[in-house]
């Protein structure tokens, strides 16, 4: 057991925060009075027990020498040790003084034990989780695919969070688990290497790329045609939007041997071939619609487990790097601000990692962002060089149906056996769950978890070739993570590259989820690479379901290392990633059909390019500024259209000649920001949402239309009242650059089929584009009347989108006077949907923000100690620190923290010593 000397709980709150605290105190009091309790309740004692000594000295059995950990005035740590297992025994002592129930609920997310801690309601999201075997499948890496070295950290980080829950009742570790009820009877157990490596099978899960689009586009057939579909997912705008990898290279030959998806070498051709697994042309009948719209349902309860929330297009992160013939230091800059779903806390954790003298024994200067649950450093620097992530978004994820045959399914015209294990769910207050999990070759049956699923669509036109269908077809998972991988080695190794070729080296192992990674170093360089396990598939394309029982389309292997997209030092002075392209249509592998479009990283370039036209230099100031550009791309396209629109009604005249001499900056006090974004809105939803069948419409929106097996002219007496069933965060349309380039394409056809909506009780019928962007631009008058008020003077886009902070378990389910105690918020933002300032919204739900910069860093390759970065919220999560959101209203504003590094800089912004003794 730990013991401890002149304990602290680090510094006292500010005003503010200290006023908050005594508000939630009160709360507090006064629901005890009336007997609320919520599980058990809360005394004063009970809500501060929690809050980590950061002072004085700690002994902890296991070290081998003393480790200092250094706390600025946020409460981010700096962790100094002399070797290597030190360093990562203290960092899972201290992640788990400031986040242990964060990295609890975590565990028991991927290990589908959710149920545990939270009963019967999480029973269905276990089942699922269970059946896609995240902790199963980080078992066998831990076991089999580590290296013993990764296994020694990992050993070492799980001794120090058990070293901190030794000898602990539920409220000495957090006060959720108080109010879970859980204060003296609920014991966490012991923190494994398994639940670690665990965590990047969620990490992947929430980056797996375009899985939803195959669903999407398989339940898009109820309503719309192949060419009406194919408008709706246009190809991506080379011409216009660069992509990531210019000047680079990739090894490739025409054939080669390789290792096959299922581990033995094959001979493999580096085409890509085109063709689906739903015939071309054909419409998925209602059964597969019911299918996919349950699976689709089932996706939707999944946690966002690291915190991406919705997987749709205009959600992503933005990294780039300028080389030092560009910079005012003469060296690289490098920024990234990963766009994922807010949470409190956040995502990450800030941390540094430091040996006393780098060494053989001692391995590693790091600091950067990481992700409380896991050793090492994800995103950051070292005293070398500096790196960056952005999802690449390539497809790795394969649906495929599956058609049963008697107690096994069919594989070229052979019956073979399913593959089953039994998994037992515990519930907490209720009785335990056994389920059977059941896997075909081409993986888990998610079928299998929902009683829409089971019941297979017993008409599915997939062509004429197609076994007879019988009870009809399952839907089993193809996905690079539910193979052993070696990420877990990837993350040590690159957090202690010296130079390009050994981050390279290192970033080869960094296979599962696929990332795009940039690079600069001390010395100069910059650079790009894409790492990954991406799969060569035989027939289709991954844009829809594939037929499972014919071999033709399984994946034949993985695209080698030495083969991916890479650039070093390009002779334009700098590489943009943010979610593009990576590549041209010259690249002979397929890697998605559905990249981001591109906006972003355009206007990051031509923010890069205008800078440095004629010589300018970009500072680290000008990369922060870049990062909080707001400006809407699809504003400058529409725009000059709305105005010109013959508008009679004098209100909705006042709003639109709010746009006149607008800048098409979205900042949180911009009228002209709001109605703009409220006519896209309504452009989209009359365009295109009211099309959509009603497992992509948002829950709740109603409509009177055709029966989907009406074949015949329209018939009002056949019309039926439709409603929608998206959840707000993933209904489309959901305004993502994809719904840019929709719009762009059609923009001057003005009869498309597309600009025809039907009447309403208050509108007329729409036969053209101006038609309808005059009724978009009514309805947005109406539609902010209602939200902020008739007078347009007091309108403002902040007031629309706002961002709430949610602590993702109770904050979200527990009762109002508990969501105030653990919530925080809301703040009025700027910026919006596919700006580089992403904080996004969905269209088809409302204007609440629901995706956004979840960090931002600018690294100074010039001087280290010049480096900033922000995270959104604080380094604790405990609702009572002075350090739960202390960060939040500067991430608002835009502001950057100092980022110190160096030993000295380090001592000089220390407000709190701890020294973890042997």
């Amino acid at each position: 057991m730990p013991s401890t000397t002149n304990a602290s709980a680090g510094p006292k709150p500010g005003k503010k925060k200290g006023r908050r605290a005594r508000l939630i105190v009160i709360v507090l009091v006064l629901a005890v009075i009336a007997g609320i309790g919520y599980g058990a309740y809360w005394s004063v004692d009970s809500v501060r027990a929690s809050l980590p000594q950061t002072t004085g000295s700690i002994q902890l059995d296991g070290l081998d020498g003393p480790v200092q950990v250094k706390r600025d005035g946020y409460g981010v740590p700096q962790i100094y040790a002399a070797s290597d297992e030190d360093l990562f025994m203290a960092q899972g002592f201290v992640q788990a003084q400031d986040r242990f129930y964060e990295m609890d609920v975590r565990r028991h997310t991927t290990s589908g034990r959710l149920s545990e801690m939270f009963g019967k309601s999480q029973v269905k999201t276990d089942e699922f989780l269970r059946t896609l075997g995240w902790h199963r499948v980080a078992k066998e890496e831990y076991d089999s695919k580590l290296s013993p070295e990764t296994k020694k950290y990992l050993q070492a980080y799980s001794k120090g969070v058990n070293a901190y829950l030794a000898g602990k009742s539920g409220k000495e570790i957090s006060a959720e688990y108080v109010a879970l009820g859980f204060e003296n009877d609920y014991k966490p157990q012991q923190w494994t290497p398994v639940d670690s490596v665990a965590w990047l099978k969620a990490m992947a899960w929430d980056l797996r790329g375009n899985m939803q689009d195959e669903i999407d586009r398989s339940l898009m057939t109820s309503r719309l045609g192949p060419k009406q579909i194919a408008e709706l997912y246009p190809e991506y705008p080379y011409s216009r939007n660069k992509t990531i990898v210019q000047e680079g290279a990739y090894n490739s030959a025409t054939k080669r041997y390789e290792q096959s998806a299922s581990g033995t070498a094959t001979q493999s051709s580096t085409s890509g071939a085109a063709g689906t697994g739903l015939t071309d042309g054909v419409e998925a009948p209602s059964s597969l619609q019911s299918q996919l719209g349950g699976l689709s349902d089932v996706l939707d309860q999944i946690p966002d487990s690291a915190g991406l929330g919705p997987n749709g297009n205009g959600i992503g992160s933005n990294s780039w790097v300028v080389g030092g013939s560009h910079t005012v230091s003469g060296k690289p800059l490098l920024a990234n601000d990963p766009h994922l779903a807010p949470q409190l806390p956040s995502v990450w954790y800030q941390m540094g990692l430091h040996c006393t003298t780098v060494s053989s024994k001692c391995q590693y200067d790091v600091t950067g962002y990481t992700f409380a649950g896991m050793p090492g450093v994800v995103i950051g620097h070292n005293q070398n060089m500096s790196w960056g992530l952005t999802n690449s978004g390539v497809d790795v994820t394969d649906l495929y149906l599956e058609k049963f045959s008697g107690d096994g399914y069919l594989y070229d015209d052979k019956t073979v056996p399913f593959t089953t294990r039994k998994e037992t769910i515990k519930v907490a207050g209720g009785d335990s769950k056994t389920i059977t999990v059941r896997e075909t070759n081409n993986g888990p049956l998610l079928s299998d978890r929902d009683d829409e699923l089971v019941k297979v669509g017993k008409k599915a036109s997939v062509g004429t070739a197609a076994p007879d269908r019988g009870d009809g077809y399952g839907i089993a998972l193809r996905w690079t993570a539910l193979q052993p991988g070696t990420t877990m080695d990837a993350v040590f190794e690159i957090d202690k590259a010296k130079d390009w070729t050994e981050f390279r080296e290192a970033a080869k192992g960094f296979q599962v989820p696929s990332q795009n990674l940039v690079y600069a170093d001390t010395e100069g360089n910059i650079g790009y690479t894409l790492p990954g396990r991406i799969p060569v598939r035989g027939e289709g394309d991954g844009s829809l379901p594939s037929p499972g029982w014919d071999s033709k389309y399984k994946w034949t292997g993985y695209i080698q290392p030495e083969e991916l997209p890479h650039e070093y030092n390009p002779k334009r002075g700098y590489i943009v990633t943010a979610n593009q392209a990576v590549v041209g249509k010259d690249y002979p592998y397929t890697l998605t059909t559905d990249w981001g479009y591109g906006t972003r990283s355009q206007r990051i370039t031509d923010l890069i390019e205008s800078k440095i036209k004629d010589g300018g230099k970009i500072s680290t100031d000008d990369m922060r500024t870049m990062q909080m550009d707001n400006s809407s791309e699809i504003a400058k396209l529409l725009v000059p259209y709305l105005l010109k629109i013959d508008v009679d009604d004098p209100d909705v005249r006042d709003a639109q000649q709010l746009l006149e001499n607008w800048d098409y900056t979205q900042n949180p006090d911009s009228a002209a920001a709001a109605y703009f974004n409220s006519v896209w809105r309504n452009i989209l939803k009359l365009a295109f949402g009211n099309k959509l069948p009603k497992e992509l419409r948002v829950e709740g929106q109603c409509l009177t239309v055709d029966p989907v097996d009406n074949t015949g002219p329209a018939d009002e007496d056949r019309k039926v009242r439709e409603c929608g069933e998206r959840d707000t965060d993933s209904a489309q349309p959901d305004g993502g650059d994809r719904w840019f380039q929709v719009v762009r394409n059609i923009l001057k056809n003005e009869n498309s089929d597309w600009w025809k909506a039907p009447k309403s009780r208050t509108d007329k019928a729409t036969h053209n584009r101006d038609e309808l962007f005059a009724r978009a631009l009514g309805d947005a008058r109406w539609d902010l009347t209602a939200k902020l008020g008739k007078d347009i003077d007091t309108w403002s886009w902040g007031r629309l989108h706002k961002l709430e902070l949610k602590n993702q378990t109770l904050g979200t389910e527990g009762p109002g006077w508990l969501q105030y105690v653990l919530n925080r918020g809301p703040w009025k933002l700027g910026g919006g949907e596919a700006a580089v300032d992403a904080t996004g919204w969905n269209a088809a739900g409302g204007y609440g923000v629901d995706w956004v910069p979840s960090m931002r860093m600018v690294v100074n390759l010039a001087d280290l100690d010049k480096s900033q970065w922000i995270n959104l919220t604080g380094a604790s999560g405990h609702t009572f620190s002075a350090h739960y959101t202390d960060q939040t209203d500067k991430w608002v504003k835009g502001e950057l923290l100092p980022w110190h590094f160096s030993e000295k800089a380090v001592d000089d912004s220390t407000s709190d010593t701890l020294v973890l003794k042997p």
